[in-house]
């Protein structure tokens, strides 16, 4: 074969052998500067807060699908907040794990008996 054609009929592995020398020398640069600037590519740290719920869970997931339900929770261009978000905010602010908001909703908008009781609980707190 003619040195012509060996290039011809090899080119496609000259370009892939190509294409993956640069991609390793990339890899390589980027660790470089990984190691040489380990903070630019550090995690945020979370902050976690320092208010905790001291009642039942089912007590604040009564009373988070209630407002979300008058439309309490709004973001600040006035449109509706999601309900998940909703949780899982109030579940980082205070330190409880509800589990899945949709179940959260669905477990109190499902409830026969005591269907508000968390609510009927703080009416009559207040009234007293």
């Amino acid at each position: 074969m003619l040195p012509d054609e060996d290039l011809k009929k090899n080119a496609p592995i000259h370009f892939y052998l190509r294409l993956a020398r640069s991609n390793t020398e990339s890899e390589l640069r980027l660790l470089e500067h990984r190691i040489s600037n380990p903070k630019l590519f550090a995690a945020p740290t979370v902050t976690q807060s320092p208010l905790h719920w001291s009642h039942r869970p089912i007590d604040l997931s009564e009373l988070l699908t209630y407002l979300d339900r008058d439309g309490a929770f709004v973001y600040a261009s006035g449109h509706k907040a999601p309900f998940t978000e909703v949780v899982r905010g109030f579940e980082h602010l205070l330190n409880i794990r509800l589990g899945d908001p949709r179940d959260v909703k669905r477990s109190v908008l499902q409830r026969k008996y005591k269907q508000v009781a968390y609510l009927k609980k703080l009416l009559e707190q207040n009234s007293k």
